[in-house]
């Protein structure tokens, strides 16, 4: 399953499926596991250079040449790797349907040869696809299913990511009571088995979950656990992070305080660690991470009645987002619509929100 900080989710997909195959049979007992493992990793590259279709028709051919050899556990394994690989192709294309179909089979398969843990990464990678959807409820239950599974295998590390991605969904429904139940429960787990990177960005993600319940004092610890992670693993990404969602943190103590002295350093000091995190990011040349920072700076400097420095950040941010085709560049066009609007500039607010609308009803129909 996905995990973010790492390889890229299909990447990371491919390679553990590979090794599920590899570690199982072993690639010299039969020289078809080489070729087979041999047309995926060239579906693949199709898969990542854009040529999805033709990565989409190796995979078919790879999957009618197993389902006509005569039934075994080695081409069983088979089979459901390259399902796997499909589900994950479909999945990059947007065709979660398909990719749904595809993950089913090879769920259907591991259930047959009884491989738990097999069973519970592809119960989750279909509750992602769900997630995908806003199939929060069949995502749940999937998340569910793979808990037990994994549970069967007795594999703590799983149970762990199974349990952070079920607390992810549940604050994504804004069930934030129940989303940090499951992240400490992760946390623990992931404590017993030793894996610090891991724990990092889990007590990260239980800091934003307490932050978005309002408890404060209590997110502020449970960044600095991340933090003390990031900071003994080197880990530049995650203090990138660190520092972003700490200048949140600071920026909602602040809109609680009605004491204008104390509200106004309360913002400096969101700014001075949004900074860090810009500073970080830019050096990484994470992009992606960089408009987040350039957005937050205009959010914040707007919020300290800097207007032109508010805009100037605002513009970079978007202007960055354009560049990069983000998804919810719609978000940066309502915020500049609202902040022409504060400022009186009706026309520019009547533009901004034009595009703003345009952005999502095309995002809509892309969907």
């Amino acid at each position: 399953m996905a995990k973010a900080g790492r390889l890229d989710p299909l990447k990371q997909l491919y390679r553990t499926v590979t090794h599920w195959v590899r570690s199982a049979m072993g690639t010299q007992s039969n020289p078809n596991i080489a070729d087979y493992a041999a047309l995926r990793e060239q579906a693949w590259r199709h898969c990542t250079e854009g040529e999805q279709g033709t990565a989409v028709s190796l995979l078919q051919d790879l999957i009618t040449r197993l389902e006509t050899q005569h039934r075994s556990e080695q081409r069983d394994q088979e089979l459901a790797t390259t399902l796997g690989i499909l589900a994950a192709v479909y999945r990059n294309t947007g065709r979660p349907a398909a990719a749904l179909a595809a993950a089913e089979r090879e769920l259907h398969i591991y259930r047959l040869l009884g491989h738990d843990r097999e069973v519970a990464n592809a119960l989750g990678s279909m509750a992602e696809l769900l997630t995908r959807q806003r199939r929060y409820a069949d995502a749940e239950a999937r998340y569910a299913d793979a808990f037990c599974a994994a549970q069967m295998a007795r594999d703590s590390s799983l149970q762990a990511i199974i349990l952070e991605k079920l607390g992810v969904l549940h604050r994504r429904q804004e069930h934030y009571e129940q989303a940090i139940i499951l992240l400490k429960e992760a946390v623990r787990l992931l404590q017993r088995v030793g894996i610090q990177e891991e724990e990092m960005r889990v007590w990260d993600l239980l800091a934003t979950a307490e932050v978005q319940q309002g408890d404060l004092e209590t997110a502020e610890l449970s960044y600095a656990r991340s933090f003390e992670l990031a900071e003994r693993l080197g880990a530049r990404s995650q203090l990138a992070i660190y520092a972003q969602n700490v200048g949140i943190l600071y920026q909602k103590r602040a809109e609680q305080t009605t004491d204008a002295e104390i509200r106004q350093a309360l913002l400096q000091q969101a700014i001075t660690s949004v900074e860090k995190s810009l500073a970080i990011k830019l050096d990484m040349g994470n992009e992606v991470g960089a408009e987040a920072s350039y957005f937050q700076l205009g959010i914040l400097f707007w919020r300290l009645g800097q207007w032109e420095k508010a805009e100037e950040y605002l513009i970079q941010a978007t202007e960055l987002g354009e560049a990069l085709d983000l998804p919810k560049i719609y978000k940066n066009y309502n915020v500049l619509a609202r902040f022409a609007e504060g400022r009186g500039e009706h026309d520019n607010a009547v533009h901004w929100q034009a595009k703003c609308d345009a952005k999502v009803t095309e995002l809509q129909h892309r969907n």
